[in-house]
């Protein structure tokens, strides 16, 4: 990775963890510092390889470093594929926009911009010479990927969750396994495995499941209220 490439990816690695609240340093010497309030937490190198610092353990650092660990690998994904991706050349379409993926006429595009990356999905039209009916995700690449999955046919549309749907799935997973009811070995272990997929899908998973929780305890205080 060129000196301007390293540069541009150490920002947008900032940029994204900034988005998640969380704080990073100066690069310097080829690594991006990652900082937990005064601490340390780990240094991101060129090739999105992260050296952890030892820092004293808790369930909100194990939270935080899955946030880092998710952002760190999206950034290399996509800042990866934009160092090969072709420019799209289409009538009406100005700027440098790159195809990241393409499938059954329809395109994910990256364009990079002075306040970091931008995704958007399009549909080819005119024998591949126009883009029409634009998705404009901004710096969503999660959303983006998503929309052009369910768009371009690779998935069906009944087979993608969105993140609300994947925290009461969480939710419904966890209240089954904290039960009383029985349940056999075999079930018991695909519920753990598809808790951890979901932690590991939703990197902001605590602050939704915060949201889900706090919207039922005011419903229950206005039934409350009420009786």
């Amino acid at each position: 990775m060129m000196e301007k490439e390293a540069t541009q990816y150490f920002e947008e690695v900032a940029h994204c963890l900034d988005r998640a609240g969380i704080q990073t340093g100066e690069a310097s010497g080829g690594f991006l510092p990652v900082l937990w309030g005064d601490q340390l937490l780990c240094e991101v190198n060129r090739k999105g390889i992260m050296y952890w610092n030892e820092v004293e353990n808790s369930e909100e650092i194990e939270q935080i470093k899955k946030k880092v660990y998710s952002t760190v690998n999206m950034v290399s994904e996509y800042v990866g594929l934009m160092e090969q991706a072709p420019q799209i050349s289409a009538s009406g379409l100005d700027g440098d926009y790159r195809t990241l993926a393409e499938f059954n006429n329809v395109v994910l595009a990256g364009h990079q911009t002075r306040f970091g990356m931008e995704f958007v999905t399009w549909e080819w039209m005119q024998n591949h010479t126009a883009l029409w009916q634009g998705h404009y995700y901004g710096d969503d690449y999660d959303a983006a990927k998503q929309d052009f999955i369910g768009r371009s046919g690779l998935l069906p549309q009944e087979r993608i969750f969105n993140d609300q749907q994947l925290v009461e799935m969480y939710r419904c997973v966890h209240e089954t396994l904290d039960s009383e009811y029985p349940i056999t070995e075999e079930r018991k272990r695909c519920l753990e495995e598809a808790v951890r997929q979901i932690e590991y899908a939703v990197p902001n998973l605590d602050e939704l499941m915060g949201l889900s929780n706090q919207k039922e305890l005011e419903i229950g205080f206005q039934q409350n209220q009420t009786m």
